[in-house]
Order: C-alpha cells, then sequence, then structure tokens
C-alpha cells in the first residue's frame, strides 16, 4: 500500500507492494504535491514575495514600490536587510513613519503604500473613482469571521478599522 503520513511537519512517502490506496493517504499526498507545486511556480513569479525576498541588492533595485512594500509587509519572508535598505534609498517614508511600519502600524495622513509594507498583501482593493480622485478600501481578512481594513484618498491614508 502507498501510503503519506505527515511527520514532524514534513511529509514522507512509504511504499508497499499492496496496490491499494486509502482515500486518506491519497488526499495527503495530493495536498503536499499541489502545495510544492504552488510553491515552486509562486517563487519563480515577478512580484511575488518569495521571489523579491530572493532578490539581490542590484536587482531588487528593479521592484516596483508597491511589490516591494507589500513584500516588506508580509511576516513570513519580508522584512529584509536589504528590502529595508531599498525602501530607505528610494525614500519612500520618513524615519517615524518606518519605525511605526516596523511596529506593524499605519499612522492617519501617512502615505498608502504604509498599508502594505505595514500589514503585508490586502486580500482586496476596492478602488472608486470620483471627482475628487481615487479613494481605496483596503480590506485584510484575519479570519472567516473577522477582517482589518484601511481607507485611502488620492494615495494618503484617511482611516483604518480593525
Amino acid at each position: 500500500m502507498l501510503m503519506c503520513h505527515q511527520s514532524q511537519a514534513k511529509f514522507e512517502v512509504v511504499g508497499h507492494s499492496d496496490n491499494l490506496l486509502s482515500t486518506t493517504s491519497v488526499l495527503l499526498c495530493v495536498r503536499f504535491i499541489t502545495m510544492l507545486v504552488a510553491t515552486l511556480f509562486a517563487c519563480g513569479c515577478e512580484g511575488n514575495v518569495l521571489h523579491i525576498a530572493s532578490l539581490d541588492e542590484e536587482k531588487i533595485k528593479d521592484v516596483k514600490d508597491y511589490d516591494l512594500c507589500k513584500a516588506y509587509g508580509t511576516p513570513l519572508y519580508g522584512r529584509t536587510k536589504k528590502m529595508k535598505a531599498e525602501i530607505v534609498r528610494r525614500n519612500l517614508f520618513t524615519a517615524e513613519d518606518l519605525d511605526l511600519i516596523d511596529e506593524r502600524k499605519v499612522r492617519i495622513g501617512g502615505p498608502e503604500l504604509m498599508i502594505p509594507a505595514a500589514w503585508g498583501q490586502p486580500t482586496t482593493i476596492h478602488e472608486t473613482r470620483t471627482r475628487r480622485g481615487m479613494h481605496r478600501q483596503w480590506v485584510y481578512r484575519i479570519s472567516n469571521y473577522q477582517h482589518s481594513y484601511a481607507y485611502s484618498d488620492n494615495g494618503i491614508v484617511t482611516s483604518t478599522q480593525n
């Protein structure tokens, strides 16, 4: 019987001569393979957090401001020294704003790039264009029943909601 089982947060495949596969074993194997393929694919995608985190100091200069801030705000792979150095080099934030971002805080009146720099990739961004310009609602899904929101008008953070 071919089985997949979880052992200390990694999957192992164990083969036997039987041709029977349990449904659970097959589902675990398919889940593992899907996660592996998705991770490998994501590493090569331009603008992806893993891709940006893997860039050297020269190549990171070509990353768009939004993608750099989004990657910097991602808890697992962001906040690298080279990302911070590039954000400082581009003068995207004041020193005070950068301190707030490192605490995962957003300042009302700050530049809208503070939102992804502090909180990472949003679940979605709703945009409304009016005579007064562009209004954005940044939605962050915390759990099935909890969301955090940030709002910006014409590139300036206007409010947050938890």
